[in-house]
């Protein structure tokens, strides 16, 4: 009797033990077994969504190679100038951007950037229109598939850059999209090798070693020369045939030519033109391209364009990379003269 009672008081029984460590187990390890307490929820992050594809400039799409010409404009720069609008709507009307809108989901009169090539190329030749726009890119390229009556090709090559080739009629068309705002579209010429595949290869990084548009030296310095204006054209030399006689021969040694537009506080338009090459030891180069000036505006195509009478006397000056012919003109009658030689064209481009 007086064992049992010495147990029974003295110390917990067997049992008892066995209790105790399960109570103090389970109130160490309860917060770890979330276990009668809460637990905070650890909350992985998605990873980071890659950089916006950038594209500094449209010529950066652009190669040299077998470039026939390129037409730069900045339409919302011209947009900007109040007394160019009602002149620049008689060669676009309103109607027709409108509808180029629709069609395409870009309004190019907003448009900061746009630029217009053709190629050289088999079995034709191949023209390239890039724009840079504010628009919904995924709309934008459902547009230009909406338009095809077969669908050849689609491919995601990476991120923000798309490439579709397809069909309109029995006409190949091709579509770029880089970035959230750049387009780019080519209308004949080789599909698989055209401007539209050069521009996509370019923004992936792949032709790095390749020269863009304006990257050889004679189109880099015309460029450098012309400064930046709301429209510029260059041709790239050399130049054969009779394109060889123009400028009463000097671009026979011309390593390119290239022009630019930009109205004047004078509300003119001034003309710059740019005529590329080592005319030092040309006799009277100068006065050559004077003259050359001349014939053009006592030509057909002068008077239509106003040139027999410009705002200002023509001036040339030369440095040791080209000749330069810089004058205003009447910008009433340049646009008409240029609403009157390009209509038809015009309409066929928005068509």
């Amino acid at each position: 009797m007086t064992t049992t009672r010495a147990t029974a008081r003295g110390a917990p029984a067997r049992g008892g033990y066995r209790r105790a460590v399960v109570a103090f187990a389970l109130a160490f390890l309860a917060p770890a077994l979330g276990c009668g307490a809460a637990v905070e929820e650890v909350v992985v992050p998605p990873p980071p969504a890659p950089p916006d594809l950038e594209i500094a400039h449209l010529t950066d799409l652009l190669t040299s190679a077998r470039l026939n010409w390129l037409v730069l404009v900045r339409p919302a720069e011209l947009a900007r100038v109040a007394w160019l609008d009602p002149l620049l709507t008689r060669i676009f009307q309103h109607e027709r951007l409108d509808d180029l809108r629709l069609t395409t989901g870009v309004d190019v009169r907003r448009a900061p950037e746009l630029a217009l090539a053709t190629y050289e190329g088999a079995p034709d030749d191949a023209v390239a229109y890039f724009v840079r726009h504010d628009a919904d890119p995924l709309a934008v390229e459902r547009r230009f598939r909406e338009r095809l009556t077969k669908l050849d090709q689609r491919a995601t090559l990476g991120h923000q850059l798309t490439f579709v080739t397809g069909l309109v009629g029995t006409s190949s068309l091709g579509f770029v999209g880089a970035g959230r705002g750049v387009a780019g579209y080519q209308f004949g010429g080789d599909m698989a090798r055209g401007p539209a595949k050069i521009a996509a290869l370019y923004a992936q990084g792949r032709l790095a070693g390749v020269p863009t548009a304006l990257a050889p030296d004679a189109l880099r310095l015309a460029s450098e020369r012309l400064g930046v204006a709301p429209l510029e054209a260059f041709l790239p030399g050399p130049f054969e045939g009779d394109l060889a006689q123009g400028a009463r021969g000097l671009f026979a040694a011309s390593t390119c030519v290239a022009l630019s537009l930009a109205p004047t506080p004078a509300e003119t338009l001034a003309l710059t033109v740019f005529v590329g090459g080592d005319f030092a030891s040309t006799e009277g180069a100068d006065r050559m391209l004077r003259l050359a000036f001349d014939d053009l505006g006592a030509s057909d195509l002068g008077h239509l364009l106003g040139l027999h009478a410009p705002r200002s006397e023509p001036r040339v000056t030369s440095s040791s990379d080209g000749l330069a012919l810089e004058v205003e003109l009447d910008p009433k009658a340049l646009v008409a003269g240029l609403t009157a030689a390009t209509s038809d064209d015009v309409r066929a481009f928005m068509n």
